[in-house]
């Protein structure tokens, strides 16, 4: 929300049951994955941020991955190779692979779009993770997750 924060809800009964800080600005994006047998939360936002958070524990953000020059706008989780990974894209034009439990830098940065990246998710083609991804440029692309090699570019949006 506009807030900075992030909340878990129950899905019956409807009430908060976490109310997740750690954003300075507003989010704009979440995605979930299990870790451990832990069921986590990624959000994004304008702070140029992604947080990792425990869902259950609350608290502060377990994990601040840092490397995009703006605005994230967009976060997806995928279980690749037993290793999981978050995918995020943004204002920088960019989009960047990294690892959702551990943080750091990101893995891969895959570019090619011109101007802001608006959405991401994943996909499996063939038995491969791929990650999809849309920009302001009007093109829909699809990448390798290891390399970053754009695989397909789709114009026409």
């Amino acid at each position: 929300g506009d807030d900075g924060t992030v909340r878990v809800w129950a899905i019956e009964g409807g009430e908060a049951l976490q109310v997740l800080r750690g954003h300075a600005s507003w989010v704009v994006g979440v995605a979930t994955f299990v870790a451990h047998d832990d069921p986590r939360v990624v959000s994004c936002g304008d702070d140029r941020t992604i947080c990792n958070w425990d869902s259950r524990a609350g608290g502060d953000a377990l994990v601040v991955p840092k490397g995009h020059l703006g605005a994230v706008y967009g976060v997806a989780t995928v279980v690749a190779n037993e290793d999981t990974r978050a995918v995020s894209c943004g204002h920088d034009g960019t989009v960047r692979v990294w690892d959702a439990v551990e943080g750091g830098d990101a893995r891969v940065v895959l570019r090619g779009h011109r101007g802001y990246v608006r959405g991401v998710t994943t996909v499996v083609v063939n038995g491969e993770v791929r990650v999809v991804s849309c920009g302001d440029d009007g093109t829909v692309r699809l990448w390798a997750i290891e390399g970053g090699e754009a695989l397909q570019v789709l114009r026409g949006h």
